[in-house]
């Protein structure tokens, strides 16, 4: 899976950069997120904006984050979510276990990214 992140203080943004995300995939993100509570961050936005197709899988691997995270006392946000996905999480509601962002969110993307390039 197609996957990076960037560092900013005790925050972290992990962008997906697949267009489905599926069983195969949960792993690698698993991974990253458990690096990071390592590294002892304290914040994750996970970026979906260019995640199209999701299965029940991809979804549970969220909710798994959530707990993981909510074990650490990290904050996990999810930010970027497409119409048809954002609206299989309200119908299971799913939405209610996950921590969802969308306008606020992508601000503090942008924010991030502009304070990691003025680093780099």
């Amino acid at each position: 899976m197609e996957l990076n992140w960037k560092k900013s203080g005790e925050s972290y943004i992990i962008s997906v950069h697949r267009n489905i995300f599926s069983r195969t995939h949960i792993n690698d993100l698993m991974s990253a997120v458990i690096e990071i509570i390592s590294e002892n961050g304290r914040s994750i936005t996970i970026d979906l904006s260019e995640l199209e197709s999701i299965d029940a899988v991809g979804f549970g691997v969220f909710v798994s984050i959530q707990k993981t995270a909510l074990i650490h006392d990290v904050d996990v946000k999810l930010t970027g979510l497409k119409s048809n996905i954002a609206q299989i999480l309200e119908q299971t509601h799913i939405n209610r276990v996950l921590n969802i962002h969308e306008a606020e969110t992508q601000h503090i993307i942008k924010e991030l990214y502009a304070d990691i390039s003025n680093v780099a």
